[in-house]
């Protein structure tokens, strides 16, 4: 468990030199772990800090915007209270998703996405670890489509050199290098639906920075409980479960196709497919990974054949599977 953006850096660089695999758990939520576990080291975090106050975490700019600063274990929850207690607009949908903002960034998290009501759209820029990058990386990052994304930032008094081409600096002792945080600016994600470029890359978000608007605390308040309320009432709030399991196709919400063909309830051992909402699969307690890797599968054949469409899960798969529908 690390408490901090710095202490995960470390352990995160401390666990590729020492060659043992690792995994950052943040919330939990939209994972499945597999039956036969996760052979390595997983890291718990809870590096959870948020401005508080006129810092360099919070900082008005000229154009009326607020920048506030969270670190990636933060809850998305907790930096939309805080948002709304400081009087800063754009954060009050996701005070009822679930999830880290590390998380949030790694799947582009979102509300309501007819709405464009996506994480990434309110990011400025953040903090991230790349701890495999070579120097022959960071020079092909600094020269890819978006070259002033990257800077290096570096300890007080660290001896430096500038690469040539690059304002990345590097140690001047080769054996004493390790990976420092680099900072990347929205773009560099290429967000989309459901996507964001770390779903690719091996690289580490330690800080996120938000841009937001000014707005009355009490009517961002009553806004993001309305919103509360209306998430509250058609998805099974109190239930065990992933989240939504699968993406939404162009053609229609997953929910729905699954909901045409009839597959509410449908039940394979401990799991089912949620009366509330079909995108959701709901655990009485005695749920197991095979239950649930058998239930995708059935619930993507019967959509493929009545629907024609071809369901992508939505959750991430962690581990290793012993059960035969990891095909799914």
């Amino acid at each position: 468990m690390v408490k901090s953006a710095d202490e995960l850096a470390g352990t995160v660089i401390d666990a590729e030199e020492a060659g043992v695999p690792w995994f950052i758990l943040g919330g939990g939520s939209n994972i499945l772990v597999g039956d036969l576990g996760f052979r390595g080291l997983v890291i718990k975090n809870e590096a959870d800090k948020i401005a508080t106050g006129r810092t360099e975490w919070y900082i008005p700019r000229n154009d009326g915007l607020v920048t506030v600063t969270a670190e990636s274990g933060a809850l998305l929850s907790q930096l939309a209270s805080f948002a709304i207690d400081h009087g800063l607009a754009g954060l009050e949908p996701f005070m009822s998703v679930p999830g880290t903002v590390g998380g949030a960034i790694f799947n582009n998290s979102h509300f309501r996405p007819s709405q464009n009501e996506f994480i990434g759209n309110l990011v400025e820029e953040a903090e991230i670890l790349f701890p495999r990058a070579t120097l022959d990386d960071v020079s092909s990052m600094r020269s890819a489509r978006n070259p002033r994304s990257l800077r290096r930032r570096l300890p007080v008094g660290e001896k430096t050199k500038v690469l040539s081409g690059s304002s990345s600096m590097i140690s001047e002792t080769p054996s004493s290098v390790r990976p420092v945080p680099f900072r990347v600016s929205r773009d560099w994600f290429r967000f989309s639906y459901d996507y964001s470029r770390l779903q690719e890359e091996k690289a580490v978000v330690l800080r996120v920075k938000f841009k937001l608007e000014k707005g009355d605390p009490e009517e961002l308040r009553s806004k993001s409980l309305e919103l509360l309320k209306q998430r509250n009432s058609y998805q099974p709030i109190g239930s065990l479960s992933c989240g939504c399991m699968w993406r939404n196709p162009k053609e229609a919400p997953a929910g729905k196709l699954i909901d045409e063909t009839g597959l509410k309830g449908i039940r394979v051992g401990g799991m089912s497919v949620s009366q509330t909402h079909a995108n959701f699969m709901v655990n009485d307690g005695t749920g197991k990974v095979g239950d649930v890797l058998e239930l995708m599968a059935r619930v993507k054949k019967r959509v493929k054949k009545y629907c024609g469409v071809e369901l992508e899960p939505e959750i991430f798969m962690v581990g290793e599977f012993s059960h035969e529908n990891m095909k799914t």
